[in-house]
């Protein structure tokens, strides 16, 4: 997995008065809000013998282990010790909770995988997408296909006409025409125009209405912008982040601009999120879970022009992967 970058973790609307576990990157981690609403994230399981942090109490602005009573505070250190009293740094400073670094930001909490920094690099993110949530509705879905493999569905816009057939516009081509990829830093964007009619051209024709249209761009290494011609005023938002090396856990959003009203607004992007959720991703996990390799990046792939996001986030993720691999044996000491 690739270290150094953020991923986004979990929906922070869903963390309220209790502890909430997750996993996420190969990691257990517990998350909860402190007296000031900040959204702490710890190691799930408790120093003293391994409870789990989640199924305790939010307490004095620590959390408790439901266990034994243990508190702990948003550093870590260990604030309460019930069976010997007030804890001191000779007897207990080695129940020490870790504690990792998280932004919340968009809606989402945020997870910095890699050493501490005294200053870290922007979230990955869109700055096309609409400033508000007010008007967007939101689904998790944790899936048992590897990180590779969902990202290279989500930026692969040639697969739409078949494995979607049942729920796209029947009267959308197969063929995939004016296929542009372009590179900008860490975004990758891609479009395209389907058609009927197998023209090979590199401009847009007549036979490209605007309904046929799409856009895929991924802010690297894991955060997904989609646009559809047919669709103007709708914005799909994808993160994708490791569960482990089998699953992965999945964020989508889709924000609308045709209804600026309170309320209604969010029912209508809810509308369009039920009709993925039920309509593309069921057909997306059960190709994407029987894939072998599982892992994308195990090699096997045969790619073709229509590849060409994935190519470039695969170069990309190998490129910054390798970087990082040399940052840390440049920092190990010579013997």
């Amino acid at each position: 997995m690739l270290t150094n970058q953020w991923y986004g973790i979990y929906d922070a609307a869903r963390i309220k008065s209790r502890p909430v576990k997750v996993k996420r990157l190969g990691i257990e981690m517990v998350l909860w809000r402190n007296n000031e609403g900040i959204v702490i994230c710890q190691q799930a399981a408790c120093p003293h013998r391994g409870a789990d942090l989640s199924m305790g109490k939010v307490q004095i602005d620590c959390i408790a282990c439901p266990y034994h009573g243990f508190r702990f505070d948003k550093s870590g250190s260990c604030t309460l010790v019930p069976c010997d009293g007030e804890p001191n740094e000779s007897r207990h400073g080695h129940l020490k909770l870790k504690t990792y670094h998280v932004q919340e930001a968009h809606g989402l909490v945020w997870f910095w995988f890699g050493p501490e920094r005294e200053i870290y690099p922007p979230l990955p993110w869109f700055d096309e997408l609409p400033k508000t949530e007010k008007f967007s509705w939101s689904m998790t879905k944790e899936v048992p296909v590897h990180f590779t493999r969902m990202i290279e569905n989500f930026i692969d816009l040639h697969h739409v006409p078949f494995l979607h057939r049942r729920a796209v516009d029947p009267g959308i081509g197969e063929h995939l025409l004016n296929y542009q990829v372009a590179t900008e830093g860490d975004i990758i964007r891609s479009s395209g125009y389907f058609s009927k009619s197998p023209l090979v051209c590199k401009t847009v024709t007549s036979d490209m209405s605007m309904k046929s249209f799409m856009q895929m761009d991924i802010h690297c290494p894991n955060v997904m912008m989609g646009r559809f011609g047919a669709l103007p005023k709708f914005f799909l938002l994808g993160v994708i982040t490791p569960i482990d090396d089998d699953h992965s856990w999945v964020f989508a959003r889709y924000y609308q601009e045709m209804v600026q009203v309170p309320v209604l607004g969010a029912v209508l992007a809810g509308l369009m999120m039920n009709y993925e959720k039920f309509f593309i991703v069921p057909d997306d996990i059960k190709v994407l879970s029987a894939i072998r390799p599982k892992d994308a990046t195990h090699g096997g792939n045969r790619y073709v022009e229509a590849d060409g996001a994935i190519t470039h986030w695969h170069k990309w993720y190998e490129d910054h992967l390798r970087a990082t691999c040399e940052t840390t044996l440049s920092k190990q000491p010579h013997v």
